[in-house]
Formats: structure tokens, sequence, C-alpha cells
């Protein structure tokens, strides 16, 4: 598949790699400045662009990957019609979407990623999509990633963030005390 990645942070550079990796096309990163985009263009020997080119780009598949806070600000500006456009967050509805793509969902890594990891492990997704089409295409994406998909609506996803956060925070608690 021909992938767009929006954001240039831990997610983002992570899942570039791992894309990479399994033998996607990356096209093109999206930024919102060229101090962090052009070094990952250029470890993914990809074109770039800022927020504004978005709608001009020729992908299968759009993945925003920019923090919650971020998502909610600028979902509006994105305009991607036709092409298949997903946001990684968990705490974030994907009618968030819904006006920059008929074709939309959320594409959620349920783990930690930091762009320092140089060995990614096997990632569980959690997926969701406005059709039954963009269900299915999330489907076969996600299983060139990972063994481990899943299907979980807005609701379930938002427990299942929360959880892992808690459970996350919990255990970096336990450690620094234990130091």
């Amino acid at each position: 598949m021909r992938i767009v990645i929006v954001g240039t942070g831990n997610v983002a550079t992570v899942l570039g790699r791992l894309i990479i990796a399994k033998g996607h096309d990356l096209v093109h990163i999206v930024g919102r400045t060229p101090e962090h985009t052009v070094p990952l263009a250029k470890e993914f020997n990809c074109s770039w662009s800022g927020f504004s080119e978005l709608h001009v780009i020729n992908a299968d598949l759009i993945i925003i990957a920019i923090s919650d806070n971020a998502l909610l600000d600028s979902a509006s500006t994105f305009h991607t019609n036709p092409v298949p456009v997903v946001h990684t967050a968990g705490s974030v509805s994907m009618d968030v979407l819904k006006n920059v793509s008929s074709h939309y969902g959320v594409f959620y890594p349920l783990q930690s990623l930091r762009r320092e990891m140089m060995q990614i492990p096997e990632i569980p997704f959690l997926i969701d999509g406005n059709t039954p089409e963009m269900i299915a295409l999330l489907e076969n994406f996600s299983s060139t990633l990972s063994p481990f998909t899943e299907h979980a609506g807005d609701d379930q996803r938002l427990r299942l963030h929360a959880a892992a956060v808690i459970v996350s925070n919990f255990t970096n608690h336990l450690y620094a005390l234990g130091e």
C-alpha cells in the first residue's frame, strides 16, 4: 500500500519504520515544522510537506499520528476525500474525521511507542472504520504489520486505552519508588 503519515513524533516514527519493514511504500510525511519533518523524510526516503498540502497527496491510506489535542484542533483543516484516513489516538472518536474523508477510522497501537525503539515489538492494533469496507481495509493492512488486530469501537477503545495508561504509569511509578 501507498501510505502517508501525518506527524513526526514517537508513534509516527515507529509506525513509519514498521510500515517500511513490512514492505509497504511510505510515500510522504506531513509535519508542522521542517525541523522535525525533513529528518524523518530523509530516514524514510520519502517526500514531505506541511499540513496545508495534505489534500493533494496520492495514497491508499493516510495515517494521522499526532497528539490527541492536536488532532482535535486540526482535524477540520485536513481534506483527503476520497483517500481513506485514520488517526492513531486511543481516546478520540473516529468521528473527528467525518468531514475529512468519506472513508475514515482509527488505527490505534495499544502499546507505548518510542522513536528510540530500533527493534519494533509485535504491536497490538485496535481498529475501527465508518463502513464495513473501511474496517476490511484496516484489517487487511493491520494483518501485514502484526498478528494482533482487534476491532474496537470508540467506547471499548477508550476503556482499553485508559486501562493501558493506568497499568503502564503504575508500573513506572513502582519502578521509580524502587530506585
